[in-house]
């Protein structure tokens, strides 16, 4: 608080001593109730100005919010009716369509692609639906320990009992692309290391090519060679095979530019043309063993009679090579 000042007035004047104290309490008052003034005003300037902020921000973002949801409600509605005109329109070309499609699952043929939107099953190669299987994931990968592609490959060859598999890839792939770098990606370079495997074991190869696109084209061609392979390596199809069941397994790759999918030459259709390490043995009555036996009772194996492979005669084992790219033709 101010100090209260006493001022003595001598003949009508002021001394100058009580002048001066009073000259300089007097604008120190001031000047503080001032700045006061002026802090408040501001203050009261910047809250007002702050609120009004903040509440056309709330309704800029309420506004963006309600026009995104909106929007995302119109483009939903929208494929709603495009399904109901769909729908109307097949009934008025075949009234007994969607009653066929109801038993009409019975496909020759499994896909495994890549869920890439541009490369649809169907479409590419002209059949309509419940004439193929899919089974689609980022780069079209096939790998054992794949519960979701191994789930699909069983019911497909199992209860569908599918004659071909096609393993499609296409060329100018994301995940191809993405795994010929050393960029992080997130959880999907989990997925992709098998690519990066399949890159290191021929990079010799890859590396030797002029350009990125060829290299990428190139690892494209040996991802859908390897996953081939490796679905035929199952015992889902092996076990197939072995039960004398047609079935034939199939490399293609597709290329956007021009829709035409090119055959990598890739035709599997038995155990011979796999590795003998993957084989299968043929199913055989279990050996029955005593519960406990000594050593020296302990009889000695009969090496003939065990399950052999289906058969002794191996071809050539297919393998990722240069020879299969379409790319460099």
């Amino acid at each position: 608080m101010p100090v209260a000042t006493t001022i003595t007035i001598e003949n009508g004047n002021v001394p100058p001593q009580n002048l001066k104290r009073k000259d300089t309490g007097s604008i120190v008052l001031e000047k503080l109730q001032s700045a006061k003034a002026i802090y408040d005003q501001n203050h009261s300037l910047k809250t007002t100005a702050y609120s009004a902020l903040q509440e056309g921000h709330f309704r800029s973002a309420t506004a963006s919010k309600n026009e995104e949801d909106a929007k995302s409600s119109s483009y939903i509605s929208d494929l709603i009716i495009r399904n109901r005109k769909w729908s109307k329109t097949m009934i008025e070309n075949d009234a007994l369509y969607f009653q066929r499609l109801v038993s009409q699952q019975k496909p020759k043929l499994l896909w495994i692609g890549c869920s890439d939107s541009r490369v649809p099953a169907n479409q590419i190669i002209n059949l309509p639906p419940g004439q193929v299987f899919v089974h689609r994931n980022i780069a079209n990968i096939a790998i054992h320990s794949d519960n979701n592609m191994l789930s699909v490959l069983k019911y497909a060859v199992d209860v569908l009992r599918v004659e071909q598999i096609a393993i499609v890839g296409h060329y100018g792939c994301g995940g191809v692309i993405a795994a010929t770098t050393n960029q992080q990606y997130g959880y999907i370079d989990m997925w992709l290391k098998e690519l990066k495997d399949l890159y290191e074991n021929n990079r010799n190869v890859l590396e030797a090519l002029p350009d990125d696109s060829m290299k990428a084209d190139l690892l494209c061609e040996l991802n859908v060679c390897n996953s081939a392979l490796n679905v035929c390596k199952t015992t889902i199809v092996q076990n197939a095979w072995n039960r004398g069941q047609a079935l034939e397994v199939h490399g293609w790759c597709y290329r956007l530019a021009d829709g035409i999918l090119r055959d990598l030459d890739i035709h599997i259709k038995g155990s011979d043309q796999i590795d003998k390490i993957f084989k299968i043995m043929r199913k055989e009555p279990p050996i029955a063993l005593p519960i406990a036996m000594s050593p020296q009772a302990s009889p000695k194996p009969d090496f003939e009679s065990l399950p052999v492979y289906r058969k002794k005669d191996e071809m050539p084992l297919v393998k990722p090579s240069s020879e299969v790219c379409c790319c460099l033709q």
